[in-house]
């Protein structure tokens, strides 16, 4: 019983320190979406992932020792900490989710502004007109007239 307790704990502080570097990880996607560097923001996210996924595997392990578990006083409190922690990084990922969305939406309006500049030009100055009318050349020489 001692043991599983030991462990349990273990478990709790691993997940509170995975949330932690999870939380880090926000902060620098947000410092991303700030500076418009989508590659490192793709580097970010791929990384949230990994950490999220390591979040996952600790947080089954601690629902199968909770139910054979009784929680001490410093369970609980590391356990409020998790939740508080979680809200957190919870309240960051909004803030961050609706800066990709204008982030994405203004990479929208540039893109729609290019092509239509790029059809504009191609279809306007660039087009090439066709020869409506014809030209007849007279018997004289060097002397053309138009119909």
């Amino acid at each position: 019983m001692e043991c599983n307790q030991i462990k349990y704990r273990d478990l709790l502080i691993q997940k509170l320190t995975s949330l932690e570097n999870l939380y880090e990880n926000i902060m620098l996607q947000e410092k991303a979406i700030k500076h418009k560097n989508s590659k490192k923001l793709v580097n970010l996210l791929d990384e949230s992932g990994k950490i999220i996924d390591i979040i996952n595997k600790i947080s089954t392990q601690i629902n199968h020792m909770n139910t054979q578990c009784n929680c001490d006083e410093e369970s609980l409190k590391t356990s409020r900490l998790i939740k508080s922690k979680i809200e957190d990084v919870y309240n960051i990922y909004l803030q961050n989710y609706a800066k990709g969305e204008e982030l994405t939406e203004e990479f929208r309006s540039c893109i729609k502004r290019v092509n239509l500049g790029k059809k504009a030009i191609l279809g306007g100055y660039l087009k090439r007109q066709q020869q409506i009318y014809g030209y007849f050349v007279d018997k004289k020489v060097g002397k053309s007239s138009r119909y």
